[in-house]
């Protein structure tokens, strides 16, 4: 699965409840080796309550230079309430479709999730 596929999809919990959409993925170099390289593997889904679109890579916790300050701002106020389910916590991926193992209660809010885990 490409992670094209992933974004915009929508999100349910155990419940069956819609959490909201994907509007980014992480992902960790520590896949089995392909070359130079480590191969990719899926970290974890950025999940937002509204319809928002992507991080532009300023989402809190993603490394790299500030951008302009006005932008970063606007999408703070987007993606408040925007949370990050794990690899762990994901139960199944289907194109335009992402299944939680938990409770939407359970995910980590995006201004809670350390810097340097899964950015990327």
């Amino acid at each position: 699965m490409r992670a094209s596929e992933l974004l915009g999809a929508a999100v349910v919990d155990v419940d069956d409840r819609l959490v909201g959409d994907v509007v980014d993925v992480r992902f960790s170099e520590d896949g089995p080796r392909l070359g130079h390289r480590a191969a990719l593997r899926l970290d974890a889904v950025l999940i937002s309550p509204r319809r928002t679109g992507r991080l532009m890579g300023y989402g809190e916790g993603r490394p790299g230079p500030d951008g302009p300050w006005l932008i970063k701002a606007v999408v703070k106020v987007l993606h408040r309430g925007t949370t990050i389910a794990r690899w762990h916590e994901i139960a199944e991926l289907a194109p335009g479709r992402v299944r939680l193992r938990v409770p939407a209660a359970r995910l980590t809010s995006l201004t809670e999730f350390p810097p340097d885990e899964g950015a990327g």
